[in-house]
């Protein structure tokens, strides 16, 4: 096929009105390039853009069922190799096509064609990809989370409550840490609770309650902590929750929330006999939620990762699948399937992984926001 020879009616090359057609989308695939600030990455790989409209349009000129122009002079194409010069990663690819989607939005009216050729083209540019974008680095790895609010929150102030203490160790080791504190501790947990109970100690009261309703008067505390408690709040009740927490936390008072994220080898296995994903993201919409609603801002949002380790599978299946609060239904096949994903972690020094978490900081409205967030 030479330059000026018919192409079939049903290729993309004549859809788009043949060469005229093909060179108008390359002049303002090029044109976009060079206006946009967000494709300056991709703009520096094109320092000749006269040299490079010309190859694109010679390429398109085949690609879409037209004479095969740059085939006819340079041989096959081989994109991939021909970029292999260039560090070309998701970014560049993405660049890359914004410049043409932007371009085809304006040369291209017929929505079915220009779909047909944005997917075309997206292909192609993820086909050239040969740069993975750098990992970023992995979340540290924090030993005792109470180090972690130490740094963020301010567990020294003289009022705290914890909402779904567990067997209160944060508490009692935040009570070691800081003199001048106080801490309310709730659990729902009645079998916990009561052991909590034979193990008083001063500034440290313990409560039989859950956070949607908290047993205690406003504007009372300085500093809340939620910490892997959140998700286990009924998901109808969780915005309640919320709320009773900004009730009884004074103006100006910080909620820290820690969270498991729904990923990593630890929740592949836990989710085998207790999947979380649902209320875990739930969680998190509450707390958007609590956001939305002006009683709180963010402070401060990140992660960490939490060691979780087991010296043997009886003791992850008394502590995780069977604890005192909850009956996961755990029978002969199930067990055994847990222990089947379980035991290939194992090592001399039993099963260690790293529990991906996420943190957030708010701040209760009404107070000095420009002092809490220096201090």
């Amino acid at each position: 096929m030479t330059d000026n020879a018919q192409a079939p009616a049903d290729t993309i090359y004549a859809r788009l009105g043949g060469a005229a057609g093909i060179q108008a989308l390359v002049d303002r695939f090029y044109a976009v390039m060079d206006e946009l600030p967000e494709a300056y990455g991709i703009r520096k790989m094109h320092p000749d853009l006269p040299r490079a409209n010309e190859s694109l349009f010679k390429f398109l000129s085949g690609w879409f069922g037209g004479p095969p122009l740059f085939e006819q002079e340079r041989g096959h194409p081989r994109l991939r190799a021909r970029h292999f010069p260039f560090r070309i990663g998701p970014a560049e690819r993405d660049q890359w096509m914004l410049c043409m989607r932007t371009a085809l939005e304006e040369q291209v009216p017929d929505l079915d064609l220009r779909g047909a050729i944005h997917g075309a083209f997206e292909g192609m540019a993820t086909h050239i990809i040969n740069t993975e974008a750098p990992k970023p680095p992995p979340p540290p790895l924090v030993e005792n989370e109470l180090d972690v609010i130490d740094e963020l929150a301010r567990p020294g102030v003289a009022s705290i409550i914890e909402l779904g203490c567990g067997a209160a160790r944060v508490a009692r080791e935040l009570l070691d840490r800081h003199a001048g504190a106080h801490v309310t501790a709730l659990e729902v947990d009645a079998v916990q609770h009561a052991r909590n109970l034979a193990e008083p100690r001063k500034r440290l009261q313990f409560i039989a309650a859950g956070a949607q309703a908290i047993p205690c008067a406003d504007a009372s505390f300085d500093l809340a902590l939620m910490l892997k408690s959140l998700h286990h709040v009924p998901v109808p009740l969780m915005g309640t929750a919320l709320a009773e927490v900004a009730r009884v936390v004074k103006p100006g008072g910080q909620l820290y929330v820690s969270e498991p994220m729904y990923e990593g080898p630890f929740n592949d296995i836990v989710k085998l006999y207790n999947d979380e994903g649902e209320v875990r993201a739930a969680a998190q919409a509450a707390l958007d939620a609590a956001l939305e609603s002006g009683a709180w801002t963010e402070l401060i949002a990140g992660r960490f990762d939490a060691p979780r380790v087991f010296a043997s599978f009886a003791e992850f299946e008394a502590r995780m699948m069977r604890p005192s609060f909850a009956d996961h239904q755990i029978d002969a096949a199930k067990l055994a399937e847990v222990r089947a994903a379980f035991e290939p972690h194992l090592g001399p020094d039993g099963a260690r992984f790293r529990q991906p978490m996420i943190v957030r900081l708010l701040l209760r409205a009404g107070g000095d926001t420009a002092a809490q967030v220096a201090a």
